[in-house]
Parts: C-alpha cells; structure tokens; sequence
C-alpha cells in the first residue's frame, strides 16, 4: 500500500502544476483503493484555494489490465463530498482548472500521440459542493417585470448537494 501510494503521488505531481495530498491510502490493492482526504491546489499561483477537496476517492480497476496493457483500466471512481473550485482571477483569461495539467514541450520530430488508454467507464459524486468564481465579472441588474430585484452576480455561483452519475 505505501509503495502504491507513493508511486500515485508521484504519478500526479509529476503531471500536474500543484501539490496532491492524501492523508492515508486504504482498500484491497488487487481490486480498488480508497484516498482519503484529498487535496489538489495549483502551485505558484496567487489563488490559494484548493482545486479539489475530497473527503474520499474510492478506485475500482483491473489489476491485470493495470500490470499486463498500455492503459490506465479504472473501472469506476467515486468522489465522495467533494469541494470543487473552478476560479478564473481578475484579469486572467484562464480558469484555474486548464493551468492543473503540466504541458510538454512539443518537438516537432515526434509524431507519437498519448498511447496510454484511460478506461473509465463510471464517474460518480456524492453530495458534492462546486463553486464556480469569475473575478472579471460584474453583476448585472435583475429586473423582473419592470421591479428592480438585487444584483445576479453570474460570476459567483454556488452548487451544493451534487450529485452526478455519469457512465461510458
């Protein structure tokens, strides 16, 4: 488990521009594992809040796929109380998310494409909280049949209670 565990952290830190955090790592190695307590914040940037915060990540897979083919075979991923924020900052054209993945270098004699598959075939968040922050928008009036009602501030949204199902 601790082998699996750093080699995990090690995977995502190495693909990701911020630090991942996990408090302990649980479960059966041959059939899934549970992160508990997990953390993703984007690393050097003025936004200090956490990209990801779960509560627990349980991992369904294929160990044989997993040691045998050129793919990633996570049959199923459940994100349990997760705190999702998606921010875009004052002057920033970007949100925080499409900075998360490190971008490589292209080199123009290499024609090879990803070659790992990712086999995900079921996603699920339970009671999950996503906030989505748009510091470069105002809010606008909110008129509702000729009454002036308070500001909708559309670049500052809250959703609690997600829940999402999704599968391949």
């Amino acid at each position: 488990r601790n082998s699996a565990h750093s080699r995990l952290t090690t995977y995502v830190n190495d693909n990701t521009t911020g630090p991942r955090t996990a408090e302990t790592l649980d479960g059966n190695f041959f059939t899934g594992l549970t992160l508990h307590n997990v953390q993703l914040t984007l690393k050097g940037s003025t936004d200090t809040t956490p990209i990801l915060r779960v509560g627990e990540v349980f991992t369904r897979y294929s160990i044989i796929d997993l040691l045998t083919a050129d793919e990633l075979p996570i049959t199923s991923v459940i994100l349990r109380s997760p705190d999702i924020h998606f921010v875009k900052l004052k002057g920033d054209s970007s949100w925080n998310i499409e900075r998360l993945f490190k971008s490589r270098p292209k080199d123009p004699n290499d024609t090879a494409k990803f070659r790992m598959t990712i086999d995900l075939t079921s996603l699920r968040i339970e009671n999950g909280k996503l906030i989505a922050r748009d510091m470069n928008v105002a809010p606008t009036a909110n008129l509702v049949k000729g009454k002036a009602l308070p500001p909708i501030n559309w670049g500052d949204i809250s959703i609690e209670g997600l829940d999402l199902d999704r599968r391949a």
